[in-house]
């Protein structure tokens, strides 16, 4: 990552990398059937069900403190929209998440599938955003006349 120095250089790509690496275990692991789909499926927790819900759980806490670790970064470095951002961004990551976990406990069949794909697609307009931020900085401007 691009963070040479300064507050949030170790971490912010650390909590990143992590954010990462959890799709690749994610991926190939399937959550259990849940909320009654497919109907007549076990509502029993499996391995791979527990592993997803770990992961998941890592995935979405370390994006929210990425958030944060960048957010404090960026008003360290006077740059307020940026921060604003990021902690807005991390709010609502951690919203969906709360979200999602009470509704999939407490409503049958409600909408906890979007709830979950708010703070996962909110989080990776943030991390696009941020990825082309710093890579635009590290190259040089050509000007075409």
């Amino acid at each position: 990552m691009l963070l040479r120095t300064g507050r949030g250089s170790t971490w912010g790509p650390i909590l990143l990398g992590i954010y990462g690496l959890t799709f690749i275990v994610t991926g190939p692991i399937l959550p259990d059937p849940a909320l009654g789909y497919p109907p007549g499926a076990s509502s029993a927790l499996t391995i791979h069900g527990a592993i997803h819900i770990l992961f998941g759980l890592l995935q979405f806490t370390s994006l929210i403190a990425a958030c944060f670790v960048l957010a404090r970064r960026d008003a360290a470095l006077e740059r307020r929209g940026w921060s604003w951002y990021s902690v807005a961004t991390g709010l609502l990551v951690a919203a969906s998440y709360v979200a999602f976990v009470l509704t999939a406990k407490l409503l049958d069949g409600g909408p906890t599938g979007l709830i979950e794909r708010i703070g996962i697609i909110g989080g990776g307009i943030w991390i696009a955003l941020l990825a082309i931020r710093l890579m635009s900085r590290s190259f040089p401007r050509v000007f075409i006349e």
